[in-house]
Parts: C-alpha cells; structure tokens; sequence
C-alpha cells in the first residue's frame, strides 16, 4: 500500500512540474511579444531615427524618466531621452540618442534606441527579432545575438564584415543587439549613417 501511495504523489509532484512548465512558456513568450512590440514600434519602425522614436513613445504610454543609460564609446551624444513603461507585470525602460563619431576624419551620425525589460526572456527575443529581420545574427553567444543589416523598399539585407563601410556610406547600417544580463535582457537599435 506505501508504494502505491508513494507513486501517486511522485506522478501528482511530475504532473505538477510538468503543468508550472506549460505555463511558464507562454508566460515568457507573452512577455517577449510585449517586449518586442515596445521595441518594434519605438526603434525598429523608425530605424532609430531619435526624433522618430522620441515621437513614437510620447504617443505609446511611455512616461519621462531620469534613469539614463551609459551611451557609446568614441560617440559625442547631441540629444538623448529616456522613457519608461509598465506592461502587464513587466518594467520597460527606453533610452533613445544621437550623435556624432568621427571615422577617418569624417563624422558619422550615430543613433540608438534601446529597450530593456527587467523579465529577461533573451532566447524568444532572439527568435523573435531573427523572424522579423527575417535573416539570421551575424554573431551569436550565450547572452548576445547580433543582427547587422540594411533595408531596401522594406526588405532587410544582411551586412558582411567587409561590406560594414560600404552599407553605413549608402542608405546606413543598422546593428540590432539582443543581450541577456541577469534577469534582464535589451534590445539595442543602432543606426550608422556616414
């Protein structure tokens, strides 16, 4: 009688991990979609144009903040704006630059936008970043996926290691980084433009 007893509370305990699983997935994959969508509509549809995406979030419930984020190395910022936003349980922060870097004595405007999420979920990120660019990442490790491209007519061209000149003196070239930090995970646009 104890075995029987003890079989049916480990099948009870499988049962319920297996249940807290299911649910965890697309509670993650719900948080990634919001997370991505905040992104897409603030940074990806506007290429990180910082008047664009300062525009995009005043009209999508992102509220001031003064949390600012580190900006580039070498890039001399000349506007910056930083937003927050809660979606269902999760925090959203939004940080939008531009500025000027200076590339073989010529100046490159610079441009970023970048969403961070306090939920993490950097794999559905990933996955859903590949899916819209529709191409793969350039360089991927266990907390980064790096995604370098320009747009044409609306359709996404990756960008090889020796083409990066070539695309950021022509229409620019844009670098979308996905990063896991922690419990965290960013979105981070950048648009290079000679």
């Amino acid at each position: 009688m104890r075995i029987k007893e003890t079989r049916v509370t480990l099948l009870r305990m499988t049962l319920a991990a297996a249940a807290a699983t299911a649910l965890a997935a697309p509670a993650a994959a719900a948080t990634a979609d919001d997370t991505f969508n905040a992104f897409k509509l603030v940074c990806g549809d506007t290429h990180a144009d910082y008047a664009a995406a300062v525009t995009a979030a005043g009209k999508n419930s992102w509220k001031q903040t003064n949390v600012m984020a580190d900006t580039m190395k070498g890039v001399t910022v000349l506007e910056k704006a930083a937003r927050t936003r809660s979606v269902n349980d999760q925090t959203l922060m939004l940080f939008v630059t531009r500025g000027t870097a200076k590339a073989g004595g010529a100046d490159v405007g610079v441009s970023t936008c970048t969403v961070q999420t306090d939920r993490g979920a950097f794999p559905e990120l990933t996955a859903l970043t590949q899916a819209w660019l529709g191409l793969p990442a350039a360089v991927t490790t266990d907390t980064t996926a790096t995604f370098r491209f320009t747009e044409d007519g609306g359709v996404h061209k990756a960008v090889g290691p020796s083409d990066l000149d070539a695309a950021a003196a022509g229409a620019g070239m844009d670098i979308i980084t996905v990063r896991r930090d922690g419990a965290n995970a960013t979105l981070d646009f950048v648009k290079i433009k000679k």
